[in-house]
């Protein structure tokens, strides 16, 4: 199912508190259970909300320092919310998503970075709800 990128472009809303993952013991179950996917720039971890879902699909951005200095991090963490908004009307409102920048990408545009966390969600949730996965646990 390809989306134009023109239509992944238009964020739509804000990104309140009920938009994210607030408790990083919600972060950490979402890496432990989460489907994950890997990009050029990105990596997605997607995992079933724990009853109740908050009836939307809620998101963790992590920006590492190898993504660059404080503001190029600041941008990467923006574009990666106003992304997220264009794309969650088609994602189901049970997910819960951490998405991970690893890599410098100085001239991200808000469209590739849609381009790129749809090509990652899409087989995700082309497959939702996914498979009870036992929970990965550190040694």
């Amino acid at each position: 199912m390809p989306v134009p990128i023109a239509a992944l472009a238009a964020p739509v809303g804000r990104f309140g508190r009920r938009d994210r993952l607030c408790r990083q013991r919600q972060v950490r179950r979402v890496l432990r259970r989460g489907v994950r996917r890997q990009g050029a720039h990105l990596h997605l971890t997607v995992s079933a909300a724990v009853p109740p879902p908050q009836g939307r699909p809620r998101l963790a951005i992590a920006v590492g320092r190898a993504a660059g200095h404080a503001p190029a991090r600041a941008r990467l963490r923006r574009l990666v919310r106003a992304a997220f908004r264009a794309l969650r009307p088609g994602w189901p409102t049970d997910a819960e998503c951490v998405v991970a920048v690893r890599a410098p990408w100085p001239l991200a545009r808000l469209a590739d970075l849609c381009a790129e966390l749809h090509a990652l969600a899409a087989p995700v949730f082309a497959q939702w709800p996914p498979a009870d996965r036992p929970e990965r646990r550190r040694p």
